[in-house]
């Protein structure tokens, strides 16, 4: 060992050179711990620690009840002590009459020696409280529990909480005081306060005689309701109280039973009875797995918080505005949850809901899965004929004149898709509206379709009815060639013009060119700026196209956006008495404009503002049931069940030219709030084609107990407008006429019937592009 120990010197020698030599053989002084009891209170204890040859010291106090600390729980987890020097250590917030271990240790040089030594201090006893607390419990229900507090002293501040009495079992009182006082401790520190301060931020402390509740409780569990007293120096100053109880069981004044018939694919029948046909419940089915992992409270609570905001927005309570709305029911009810998805899991999912908001009864839960859609063996032939550069006509026609299907006709953007891909993609992202009646057809579709010259087209056609019910089948053709960009001209033509708006109608030389055009005046006319911000546009609207749907591309885009062939469109916001330059900028399937635009300065000059005296006036006519207009096969049959069918009637002035109508929801009859030109501008118009010999009437779908306004105008024959005429009208099912009334106006008007969905509603009708219905524009002075 020693020639061992010799080399590794000699090998370290080198780098100690210029050290002061040591003697290896040298002994390490031992530490010692010298421990004094010193004072005992009834609530502290006083005790000095003297170390010696430390580098390090600890020390910590346990009931003595407690097992004793070895010195390693010493040194992890006690509070440190001044080394080689006596310090003096008073322990506060103990229990009066108790036995408490004190252990010190220290650590010698090196870390490779230590001593430890405890002792035993023990507090004394409470000379007697200043004063006592007695809880006295009143009335207990399923949630909360009310009880007074009566004390001694009016002016003595102590602590009050109810706990679980779980919590409390098998501890005394002194481990609950100590309990406390740690946990206050940790988060009064984090808030920079004394244990007493955080107490009372908290409500925890109270004074003088209490009638206090306790709420939110859980039902049918035990509590204590525990008091203490206590001072600003966390001295316990009473005996500490505990009033047990046991809330009660839950008894819901309202009882729901909820029994589903066998599903379908997208329908399952649902029966409910209850035993308080005075009382309103909520019931519908969702998808199993969105509720699968909460609570009953968490889901009533969603629901609320959801409803809140409506209900704060219209000034009354959830309950009123879900009964106004017709999303409670009261007594039992037969009926079906319709528009499911097929082979689904669901949760239907009921409960009560008193007039106070709050629940009535046991949130119901029942399972259901939709079964698969059953396959028909559909089948469709196509006849695509009369292809032009911007046209075709086709005629899809399948197997089954009642068979629900799709059809579509679209760019092929990859030559890859197969009907299969295509079809699957489509359901995918349109499942949830194709389920409410939207986008499905049946019986024979010919139309002739606006289309871009030189592209290929699938036609596609499956069975859907709540799910595929069918192969797909699908051909492609293509457009002729259309017209090179760099030919393209244009004509002219104002229809209306007025002060602030001109009706304006573009005639190109070659339908198949698309083209934006409106007007500037002839002082601000900046067309590379223009030709600019129109690209910038389209690129902004294929890139949002696209990430709603990646089939998209800059060619659809262009599609929509923009005119090909005869267009016409009205340009907002002129300046009265102006002269305005008129253009049309060609634009390529790739979005960019051509340089060969065609701009006529001078063309028109806005005349000064006036309103006419042509007047269109409204009235309400009647209200129908929309469920008896779905069931009669009115409006096509479209989806109206649950909803409302308004009529209005009109009457126009001698010298109105043409007639527009709408409806707004809410009320907008303050003219000052909503003057005319507003609405004018910002209102959906629509035009009553025809003159009110062919429309005597026009219909809106609405949703009931809503108040809407139906608003009208007459423009005159130089294109003024009127002004706008309101009424405010409350849709109530009180009012409801016979649906016979509505099948007799329909049948007795030269034009088809057709309604108008109110504001904020979702459309569930079949919408065919146009060049009429072109996506928007965001450019001021463009045609829209």
């Amino acid at each position: 060992m020693k020639q061992v120990k010799f080399l590794i010197l000699a090998f370290v020698m080198p780098f100690l050179l210029g050290v002061t030599a040591c003697n290896p053989e040298e002994e390490v002084k031992q530490p010692t711990v010298t421990l004094t009891a010193g004072e005992a209170s009834a609530t502290s204890i006083t005790f000095t620690a003297t170390t010696e040859n430390a580098t390090q010291a600890a020390w910590m106090v346990v009931p003595a009840s407690e097992t004793a600390p070895t010195a390693d729980d010493v040194l992890a987890n006690g509070r440190s002590l001044q080394v080689n020097k006596a310090e003096t250590i008073t322990v506060p917030n103990l229990n009066p009459s108790t036995a408490y271990t004190v252990a010190v240790v220290a650590v010698g040089e090196k870390n490779t020696t230590n001593a430890f030594k405890t002792i035993e201090m023990s507090t004394s006893a409470q000379e007697g409280f200043s004063f006592q607390l007695q809880i006295t419990m009143d009335e207990i229900t399923h949630n909360s529990a009310s009880f007074v507090v009566t004390t001694t002293d009016q002016e003595a501040d102590y602590y009050l909480t109810v706990v679980p009495a779980a919590e409390l079992e098998g501890k005394d009182d002194d481990t609950v005081f100590r309990g406390i006082i740690a946990n206050a401790e940790t988060a009064a520190t984090e808030a920079g306060l004394t244990i007493f301060e955080w107490m009372q931020e908290e409500g925890l402390i109270f004074r003088g005689n209490q009638e206090n509740e306790f709420t939110d409780l859980t039902p049918e569990t035990a509590y204590v309701v525990m008091a203490f007293g206590i001072n600003a120096d966390n001295a316990r100053t009473s005996d500490i109280v505990r009033e047990g109880f046991e809330t009660i069981e839950h008894i819901y004044p309202l009882v729901i039973d909820v029994t589903l018939g066998e599903p379908t694919a997208n329908t399952v029948p649902v029966t409910v009875n209850v035993n308080d046909a005075n009382l309103a419940y909520y019931i519908t089915a969702v998808n199993a797995a969105s509720v699968a992992d909460y609570t009953d409270d968490e889901i009533f609570e969603a629901y609320m918080a959801e409803w809140g905001m409506y209900a704060e927005e219209y000034g009354m309570s959830i309950y009123e505005l879900l009964l106004q709305s017709n999303m409670l029911y009261k007594g039992g009810i037969e009926g079906n949850f319709t528009q499911l998805l097929a082979e689904t899991e669901y949760t239907t999912i009921a409960f009560g809901l008193g007039s106070d908001d709050t629940r009535i009864s046991e949130m119901v839960r029942v399972d259901f899965k939709t079964r698969a859609v059953e396959q028909t063996g559909l089948t469709f032939t196509f006849d695509v004929t009369n292809v032009t550069e911007t046209s075709a006509h086709v005629v899809v026609t399948p197997s089954d004149m009642s068979a629900k299907f799709i059809w579509l006709c679209q760019p092929m953007n990859d030559p890859n898709w197969t009907a299969e891909t295509i079809m699957n993609d489509y359901v995918n992202q349109w499942q949830g509206f194709l389920n409410s009646g939207w986008g499905t057809y049946t019986g024979v579709q010919d139309y002739t379709i606006s289309l871009m010259a030189g592209t290929t087209y699938y036609l596609i056609a499956w069975g859907y009815d709540g799910g595929i019910t069918s192969e797909p089948q699908m051909i492609t053709f293509e457009t002729l060639a259309g017209a090179d960009m760099s030919e393209f001209d244009c004509e002219f033509e104002v229809i209306n013009l007025d002060a602030h708006n001109v009706d304006l109608a573009v005639t190109p030389n070659y339908n198949s060119i698309y083209y934006l055009f409106g007007a500037t005046p002839d002082d601000q006319v900046d067309m590379p700026t223009l030709l600019s911000e129109i690209e910038l546009m389209i690129e902004d609207a294929y890139l949002q196209s696209v990430a709603f749907n990646p089939q998209t591309t800059i060619a659809d885009v262009v599609d929509q956006m923009c005119y090909n062939g005869y267009s016409r469109g009205v340009i907002s916001d002129l300046t009265e008495m102006t002269s305005y330059s008129v253009f049309a900028i060609p634009i390529g399937t790739d979005g960019k404009c051509g340089e060969n635009y065609k701009l006529i300065n001078g063309f028109f000059t806005t005349p000064a503002f006036r309103i006419s005296d042509a007047t269109l006036t409204n009235e309400v006519h009647k209200v129908f049931d929309g469920t008896e207009s779905q069931n009669a096969g009115l409006f096509g049959g479209a989806e109206t069940s649950g909803r409302a069918i308004l009529t209005a009637s009109f009457e126009a002035s001698s010298d109105a030219y043409k007639l527009f109508y709408s409806i707004s929801d809410g009320d907008i009859t303050d003219v000052e709030e909503y003057p005319n030109e507003y609405l004018w501008k910002n209102a959906v118009w629509y035009e009553i084609e025809g003159g009110l010999e062919a429309n005597p009437y026009q219909y809106f779908l609405t949703d009931w107990s809503y108040t809407y306004t139906i608003i009208s105008y007459a423009t005159d024959a130089a294109g003024y407008r009127g002004v706008v005429d309101r009424t405010l009208v409350t849709v109530k099912k009180e009012n409801i006429s016979p649906i016979e009334e509505l099948i007799e106006m329909i049948e007795a008007s030269s034009a088809p019937a057709r309604y108008c969905v109110a504001p904020e509603e979702e459309a569930a009708f079949e919408f065919v592009p146009t060049q009429e219905n072109k996506v928007e524009m965001t450019i001021k002075g463009l045609a829209r």
